[in-house]
Formats: structure tokens, C-alpha cells, sequence
């Protein structure tokens, strides 16, 4: 999994793709949350990932023999499910949803990544060691059929950082993995969740490690990372 360091913090991912999709992905979400509107009002979809671009998230977007990794590592199918579902759970990357999931695919595959822009959104400065590509503005341009265009930018960091919801966000993230992956019931999902809640106050892990022994007798549908 993907992690940054931000003040000594480690996040979870929000989506299960690239950390370099994740800025557009969730510019793309913020857009279609905000300006309600449908498939059929997109005109075209631009991305911008920094000068230059970037070799693996930003391909155009082909859909091959591994759909999941093809989208996973894909800044331009992060963007179309995102505007085109207002989510991009795990549930969007499995192989059989991508590839029944046509109007998003075809989306995908028309977004332009942009590799230069003459006026690139501004990078915000933080007084600490992450690296200089944690910071780097990621913005996704929407041109709507009626030729408004609509803008939004997140970087890494935005994206990255440890959410201030902290546990709450942990838990959801695990009853949605289980949910997908089949790996525990919906029952166990929640005594775990609560047995991490009681951390605190418990002499040890065993509480905690008992509820998260695997069941042999479960099956295990693949599962995304």
C-alpha cells in the first residue's frame, strides 16, 4: 500500500489505485459533488499531473488483459468513474466492473493529460522534508457541453495526509475491504473495529488478534490492493 510521511504520520488510501491517481481522483469527485452534473453535459476532460506529466499515471488509458491494473495505475480512469459514479470504491476496480462499466471506460480513453500549461496552478509551500512531488498541483478541467468549464486542484499532500476523522475513516476503510474481498463477514468486520476501539484499555492484543485469525473455511474472492 502507499504511504506518505506528513509530521510523522501515516495515512490510508483513499482509493485502490496509484497514489499518483489520487489527486485527480478526488478533484473529480469534488467537481461532480458540487455541479451535479450528468454524462451527457461532458464535453471533454483535460488532466494535468505537472510539467511534463507523468510516464505511468498519465498513459492514455487502455483497457488490456489485466483491467484492474489497467486501471489502478490510470489517472484518466480514477477521473471517469469518479465523475461519472461520485465514487471510486473498490467495488470500480474489480476486472468485471471495469469491463462492464462501457461509459466509463470510454471516457477514460478520450481524456487528454495535459504536459504543459502555460499558467499552472500554484504550488503551496510547507516547511518540512516530503519531497518536492507531494506538493505538486494536479488539476482536472471539465468543459461542459454548454461551454462552461469547471476547475479543480489537490495535490499528494491534500489527498495523503492523515485524515482529521482519523478512526472513523480506518473503520469504514475496513468494512468496505471486507465487504470486497469476502476475507470476513460484516459481523467480524465489526467486532474488530471494536476491538481496535478498546485498544486503549486493554492489557494486550489478544482481544484484537483473536477476532483477526483468518477463517479457513471462508472463501477468499480476489482481492484489490
Amino acid at each position: 500500500s502507499d504511504c506518505m510521511r506528513v509530521n510523522e504520520l501515516h495515512s490510508i488510501k483513499r482509493f485502490p489505485s496509484c497514489g499518483a491517481c489520487h489527486p485527480t481522483t478526488q478533484a473529480a469527485l469534488d467537481l461532480a459533488a458540487e455541479h451535479h452534473f450528468q454524462a451527457g453535459d461532458i464535453h471533454a476532460v483535460d488532466l494535468y499531473l505537472g510539467e511534463g506529466g507523468n510516464e505511468m499515471a498519465g498513459a492514455p488509458f487502455t483497457l488490456g488483459a489485466n483491467p484492474q491494473a489497467d486501471a489502478q495505475f490510470s489517472a484518466a480512469y480514477g477521473v471517469a468513474v469518479a465523475l461519472l459514479r461520485r465514487e471510486a470504491g473498490i467495488g470500480r476496480y474489480r476486472d468485471q466492473a471495469i469491463r462492464e462499466d462501457v461509459e466509463t471506460t470510454e471516457l477514460a480513453k478520450q481524456i487528454r493529460v495535459l504536459k504543459h500549461l502555460d499558467s499552472p496552478p500554484d504550488r503551496k509551500s510547507f516547511d518540512d522534508d516530503e519531497p518536492f512531488w507531494v506538493d505538486q498541483p494536479h488539476q482536472v478541467r471539465v468543459t461542459l457541453a454548454s461551454g462552461q468549464t469547471l476547475t479543480q486542484v489537490h495535490s499528494i499532500r491534500d489527498v495523503l495526509s492523515p485524515d482529521p476523522r482519523g478512526f472513523d475513516v480506518a473503520a469504514a476503510k475496513l468494512r468496505e475491504c471486507c465487504s470486497a474481498t469476502g476475507l470476513f463477514s460484516a459481523d467480524r468486520a465489526e467486532a474488530i473495529v471494536d476491538a481496535v476501539a478498546r485498544l486503549g484499555d486493554a492489557a494486550n492484543a489478544q482481544a484484537l488478534l483473536a477476532q483477526c485469525k483468518g477463517d479457513p473455511c471462508m472463501p477468499r474472492p480476489g482481492s484489490v490492493q
